[in-house]
């Protein structure tokens, strides 16, 4: 019986439909292997799947997310599978081209970078560069040696070569221990601050202020930190650093280590301040008033108490948080960040144990091969920690030219061909270089800096491996002509620098990077040519007399006098850059060598006139100059040479509160000099004269 067009069942046939389709399309939509937003699952509603954003979303302006969701194949048909199998084969060629185009980048960065140190040590007999002494080896075992191990050749073989104790323990002024105990002086104020029984003394490392800080001023100091101080040490991602500063200000900074790099930052930001060349900017008069011996009031103003307070109280809330950080990549980072703030607080002994600690984590980190970086840099793993490694390497060379400490061996992680490449935003930019954004060009400026400073490093750590040996006397037995040889490759080296150096916009004296690489040239060049004065001073043989060819002596005479006259006109432009040079990283490096470089003077003034340094006990000069040797030194010597070393007593009055060697310092110059009529000994007239007092700011 059929009732309304159905079958009653049982008869073996389907029931037939109440209503006829009207179309042979199936009567219901295919099911969608798609998952409704963040959104609509919250609150229960269907989800129409629309991308980027969904029409809910839209209509209620909310953002549209929907996250990493996982297909459910086992719902989807053969048609669809086919799809997702040619779509997944196309994703993964496009990866595979671009890690190729990444690895083809990454290539030319290095090609680059071997074309700068190979126009740098363009000069035939390089070989020579690596031998420490001309009899010891013949320049082709130098050449093996440097190509087997080439980081042993730019890792400092002798600790503290440039230290003010070191050149105090020269014969000349027959100090006894006094050299020694003036090497020690770094260590003794750190020790001091660590005394138990001092309780009320701040922490060496964690020294704490007041911190009376609103939220927005985290943005702002993390702004001025990159303005002043990530420009000379760029190995902090700045995209990630805003994003993380914005948080701190909304939330507070917390425990990680990108909280703990916010608040360092801050810290710094308190400290820096703009960078203003005093020497540039002053007027003619001055200048002239300079020249004519009459010394001017010094330089940039330090930054008030509440500046101080404000960077220790930023400090000591991220000391809390770097002893809580594991070992990883970003706690290096910290680690280098923390001894940035403690040399521009003229602490070195502070930053060397953050600098060790830092090393000790890379090469652990390398070794035990370290996670990947999970924490959202947008650098790639492998050149953000070549990156860290560069900077680790110059921080320890930097710190052991002037402290007696001992090598880390980070050095022997990384042959020295791999510089830190290019940034992404550089290398992916198709613009010409005057279509280049300004970040970009800043970025690049950056870049091109530190690469520099790298290598002047490396080349810097050559000579001191070259002439600067643990007895001074070893230099004695070196031979006039092989000094000679190897001072002027080193020069050629140093000239190429300064012609690969980019002298683009803002490339003037009043460009601190400019400022810096000049400071960084004369550095070198001082520690270069202390040699030839130490020689001049302490050898009992004319040093224009050749032995091995004759008709060279003039030659000779004037190699060594123009060397000689070098030396004295870079030590007293170093004083003076140190004497207008504001808190900076340098400051501390920049004291303890013109300190250095005033001692040698002294010395060199003291054998010209064939007298004795006042106070030093002695009733002659224990070892009498050459009198032709002398007479070389007088020659050099400038007419107003007292009144450069008087200039840096100045200067180091005007820190002494900051740093308990540059107090040292200036009270063993003022002895040396002679307040008590030495002056009059070694033949200066005035030297003692009043000094117009410097007001520190």
């Amino acid at each position: 019986m059929e009732d309304d067009g159905i079958k009653a069942p049982g008869n073996g046939s389907a029931p037939s439909p109440k209503y006829p389709r009207l179309s042979p399309k199936p009567g219901y939509q295919r099911k969608r292997a798609l998952a409704a937003c963040h959104l609509c699952r919250l609150r229960k509603i269907k989800c129409d799947n629309e991308r980027p954003a969904c029409g809910t979303c839209v209509g209620a302006g909310a953002r549209c997310s929907f996250g990493q969701q996982e297909l459910d194949l086992a719902g989807l048909d053969r048609g669809t599978l086919a799809v997702l199998d040619k779509l997944s084969s196309l994703s993964s060629a496009l990866d595979l081209h671009s890690q190729r185009l990444v690895h083809i980048t990454e290539a030319n960065s290095r090609i680059e970078a071997r074309q700068l140190e190979a126009a740098i040590a363009s000069q035939p007999p390089s070989a020579n560069l690596f031998s420490r002494h001309p009899d010891q080896q013949n320049p082709d075992s130098a050449i093996t040696e440097a190509s087997s191990d080439d980081s042993h050749n730019h890792l400092l073989k002798t600790s503290a070569p440039l230290s003010p104790g070191r050149i105090y323990g020269w014969q000349v002024f027959d100090s006894g221990n006094g050299g020694e105990r003036l090497m020690s002086s770094p260590f003794q104020h750190y020790a001091a601050t660590d005394n138990e029984t001092n309780a009320t003394a701040s922490n060496p490392i964690f020294h704490g202020g007041t911190l009376n800080a609103r939220d927005n001023d985290i943005v702002f100091l993390v702004e001025r930190y990159l303005s002043n101080v990530h420009t000379k040490h760029p190995f902090v991602n700045v995209d990630i650093l805003r994003r993380e500063a914005r948080k701190a200000k909304e939330y507070g900074a917390d425990s990680s280590a990108w909280g703990c790099t916010v608040l360092i930052t801050c810290a710094l930001g308190a400290l820096s301040s703009s960078f203003v060349n005093t020497r540039a900017n002053r007027s003619p008069e001055e200048l002239h008033s300079q020249n004519a011996g009459q010394t001017t009031s010094a330089s940039q103003p330090s930054p008030n108490e509440a500046q101080l307070s404000t960077a220790a109280a930023f400090f000591e809330l991220a000391g809390k948080r770097i002893s809580l950080l594991r070992p990883s990549w970003l706690s290096i980072q910290c680690l280098l960040l923390a001894a940035t703030y403690h040399m521009y607080r003229v602490q070195p002994v502070a930053a060397w144990t953050l600098v060790s600690q830092a090393c000790q984590r890379y090469w652990l980190c390398t070794r035990g091969k370290a996670e990947p970086l999970s924490f959202g840099c947008d650098e790639g793993d492998e050149d953000y920690q070549r990156q860290l490694y560069w900077f680790c390497f110059k921080a320890e060379s930097e710190l052991r030219v002037y402290l007696d400490v001992p090598e880390t061996g980070i050095t022997r992680l990384y042959p020295r061909e791999q510089f830190p490449p290019l940034p992404d935003a550089i290398v992916n930019s198709p613009t010409e270089l005057t279509a280049t954004t300004g970040r970009q060009l800043s970025q690049e400026r950056n870049w091109y800096f530190s690469l520099t400073d790298f290598t002047l490093r490396r080349l810097g750590n050559q000579i001191l491996n070259s002439f600067y040996f643990t007895s001074w006397v070893s230099l004695l037995e070196m031979s006039t002509d092989a000094m000679i040889s190897q001072s002027a490759g080193f020069l050629h080296q140093l000239d190429g620098v300064c012609r690969l150096y980019p002298s683009g916009p803002g490339s003037s004296d009043d460009d601190e990077l400019h400022y810096v690489f000049r400071v960084r040239i004369l550095q070198i060049k001082c520690s270069l040519l202390i040699p030839f004065v130490y020689k001049t001073i302490h050898s009992s043989e004319p040093l224009q007399q050749s032995p091995d060819a004759s008709g060279s002596a003039d030659s000779h005479h004037s190699q060594v006098q123009s060397r000689l006259v070098e030396f004295f006109s870079c030590a007293s432009e170093m004083i003076e850059e140190f004497a207008t040079c504001n808190r900076t990283y340098g400051l501390w490096f920049l004291g303890q060598g013109c300190t250095s470089c005033a001692l040698v003077v002294l010395a060199a003034a003291a054998a010209a006139s064939q007298t004795i340094l006042p106070h030093t006990g002695i009733s002659d000069m224990s070892r009498p100059c050459n009198p032709a040797n002398a007479m070389m030194l007088a020659t050099a010597l400038p007419a107003k040479w007292a009144w450069s070393v008087m200039r840096l007593v100045q200067t180091l009055r005007k820190w002494e509160t900051e740093s308990l060697d540059f107090k040292v310092n200036a009270v063993l110059l003022e002895h040396l000099l002679g307040m008590e009529g030495g002056a009059e000994r070694m033949g200066v007239d005035g030297v003692a004269a009043p000094v117009e007092s410097t007001d520190e700011g």
